[in-house]
């Protein structure tokens, strides 16, 4: 005797995906509200975070163009989720421009206080390097 079962399309968690994105909006409006307040200490946990990411991202090339690269058959496990993980790549062009709106508070170099004439003059020094839109441009 045989039970014919049809497998479909996974079609529970709705109302858990709800629920999430739910939550993630009221701590998205608390990040906002408390970054207000403190720029500074807000943009640096961001950066800390973007850095981190992105570094995870631009990992997962490296290794898929390493497998790429010497032809690799064993990775084939592997290939989609770095693939995936890659693909997000392109958003952090758009989770970029929290940083470039608050460079002033993140980086010295941008809007300098007062400054000796040594530091003066190494920061003139670095002045083609250490500018914002090379900055810019170089990311």
């Amino acid at each position: 005797m045989t039970v014919d079962v049809e497998i479909g399309k996974f079609q529970g968690g709705r109302s858990w995906m709800v629920r999430a994105g739910v939550i993630g909006v009221i701590f998205l409006a608390l990040t906002v509200v408390l970054g207000l307040k403190d720029p500074r200490t807000a943009l640096f946990s961001y950066l800390v975070g973007y850095t981190f990411w992105a570094g995870v991202a631009l990992a997962s090339l490296v290794l898929l163009m390493i497998f790429h690269t010497f032809h690799a058959k064993w990775m084939v496990v592997l290939r989609r989720p770095l693939e995936a993980i890659a693909a997000t790549l392109p958003f952090f062009v758009l989770l970029f421009i929290p940083i470039a709106a608050g460079m002033k508070h993140l980086y010295t170099w941008v809007q300098p206080g007062p400054l000796s004439e040594e530091q003066r003059h190494l920061l003139e020094h670095k002045g083609p390097y250490l500018n914002v839109t090379a900055f810019l441009v170089r990311r």
